[in-house]
């Protein structure tokens, strides 16, 4: 906590990163920069450095969208391959994109949205609704919007596959979906329920947890391109998934669990080879804490998760570590560029910008040492 002398009791709610011990804390000479060195994970064998920036929410994260109300608790967004362009499917009850509310066409409601994509140079965008696809496309002009037809089921996921849009409904049918029609292009075969999906897919596939009809848990790996679906048996011993994602140039999945069990790492080019990464996160009682909304970069190598709907937790996969936790106050929904530089977190009211980038985390921390 950071006690305010002047005033009396506590200036804001605790800064919140390290494991266990802090072993030294140094301020700016302004009071804005706090430098906390210290446990960064279990362990007395991992320590390092939390940089923090007390007139930001973090030193790496900015607010880019504020709203009182937003459409939903777990909004739905996307954002471009690089990071530059983001759009909110719900935000405030409307669309979003970049700042600026979409004008729908007349008759067009927006509610809830269902899913949410972008190309890959973000000039493009769809967002489903109940009953409805709508697309829309940035121009030096502005932003102009159509209405996909002929797709009426709920959709629980979109995603571009080689300048295409595809939709994916609540059977796991994958449909691409053009100017005027819906064209079936897989047809799944029945199973009991859904556990998890990547409802955020950077292409070229759709991944999802099923069960079959005798309770094996199994990933449901679908490529819209050529139609082709491939199905790879999970441990029985796999508990409740808690997030699932998927890294298209690596054929990984990461799928984190509801308990206190390891992350699981499934090879999916290896004929699903299984690998545990322990979750090195602890919450205040001590207990392992819960990571869910995991994103894999389209490498592979970066993923992120939010730790209790509170931080973000930045884990170099290829590696198998913790590069760090960013308090974030409360993350709902997590989405993260192709290449793992920039990330986008929903919650509190706000959508913030973070910055990834370990070269800018660098410049940040030369800045602090010139400021003291």
């Amino acid at each position: 906590m950071i006690a305010d002398l002047t005033n009396g009791g506590c200036d804001g709610r605790p800064l919140d990163a390290h494991t266990h011990n802090v072993w030294a804390i140094a301020w700016s000479p302004t009071g804005r920069y706090l430098a906390s060195a210290g446990a960064i994970a279990d362990g007395d064998n991992h320590h390092g450095v939390v940089l923090w920036d007390r007139e930001q929410i973090s030193s790496i994260a900015r607010v880019i969208y504020k709203s009182s109300r937003f459409g939903g608790i777990d909004s739905k967004f996307a954002i471009s391959a690089d990071g530059s362009s983001w759009v909110c499917g719900d935000c405030q009850d409307r669309i979003i994109w970049d700042g600026q509310p979409i004008d729908l066409p007349t008759g067009v409601y927006s509610g809830i949205a269902s899913g949410v994509a972008m190309t890959p140079d973000g000039q493009e965008a769809a967002v489903a609704f109940s009953g409805h696809i709508v697309v829309i496309r940035r121009s030096a002009g502005g932003f102009g919007v159509e209405l996909r037809r002929g797709l009426s089921i709920p959709v629980r996921a979109l995603a571009y596959v080689n300048g295409a849009l595809y939709a994916e409904d609540e059977k796991l049918n994958i449909w691409r979906v053009s100017d005027t029609t819906a064209e079936k292009v897989i047809t799944s075969a029945p199973f009991d329920s859904v556990s998890c999906l990547d409802d955020g897919p950077i292409g070229p596939h759709f991944i999802s947890e099923v069960f079959n009809q005798e309770g094996a848990a199994l990933l449901k790996l679908s490529e819209p391109d050529s139609g082709e679906v491939k199905e790879f048996a999970l441990p029985s011993d796999a508990d409740t998934c808690a997030a699932l994602t998927f890294s298209p140039a690596a054929m990984t999945a990461v799928r984190a669990n509801a308990a206190y069990r390891p992350l699981l790492i499934v090879r999916l080019s290896s004929g699903s080879a299984f690998q545990e990464m322990r979750n090195p996160l602890r919450s205040a009682s001590g207990l392992q804490t819960v990571l869910r909304n995991a994103r894999l970069s389209r490498d592979g190598r970066r993923l992120i998760a939010s730790s209790d709907n509170s931080d973000l937790a930045v884990f170099d996969l290829a590696a198998e570590r913790l590069i760090g936790v960013i308090n974030l106050g409360e993350v709902n929904r997590v989405s993260l560029a192709a290449d793992g530089n920039v990330a986008l977190i929903q919650g509190g009211g706000k959508i913030m910008l973070v910055d990834l980038d370990p070269l800018s985390w660098q410049r940040k921390a030369q800045q602090l040492v010139s400021d003291r």
